[in-house]
């Protein structure tokens, strides 16, 4: 009798263990899909926050450039280097160090505009990159087209112990 006994307690016990394991299994998928949603919205949070941040970030304009020299010094510009937009959306940069090119000549008090379509740049960038001498001085100037004030990369106009205005 009491294999007969065992067998019906096992079977009750199998009978009413089954759905509780079919709720749990449930309730670990359930929980799973759960996770799962959550870490798709924060991705797509994520995302969308990042997207919001580059479409906040801007690139500026290629603009013209020019050197003004407004010191007393003549100035003497050893190396060139801009950062210009083409386009087709691409980026090419000059470099006059690179590409051995000549030096510029500023004398004071003087605007020197750049057209250098002989290099295939016509002198406009998005970022500039500086090399100066004047008056015994060494200079590196860099800003981007932002920076400039009617087109002009001030010589000098950032160390006022240099500067000296007319």
């Amino acid at each position: 009798m009491s294999t007969r006994w065992e067998t019906v307690c096992a079977i009750s016990l199998l009978s009413l263990s089954l759905p509780v394991c079919a709720w749990l299994a449930m309730r670990q998928v359930d929980l799973h899909s759960q996770i799962d949603n959550a870490r798709a919205r924060l991705e797509q949070e994520r995302n969308a926050a990042a997207v919001t941040t580059l479409n906040s970030i801007a690139l500026p304009a290629n603009a013209p450039l020019s050197l003004c020299n407004q010191t007393r010094d003549h100035a003497q510009v050893t190396a060139l280097a801009g950062i210009y937009s083409v386009p087709n959306g691409d980026f090419n940069i000059f470099n006059s160090a690179r590409d051995q090119w000549r030096t510029w000549d500023v004398p004071a008090g003087a605007r020197v505009p750049l057209d250098l379509r002989e290099s295939g740049w016509n002198g406009q960038a998005l970022f500039y990159a500086i090399d100066v001498n004047a008056g015994g001085k060494r200079q590196l100037l860099t800003g981007t087209s932002r920076d400039l004030h009617g087109g002009c990369v001030n010589l000098f106009a950032f160390n006022p112990a240099v500067h000296q205005p007319h």
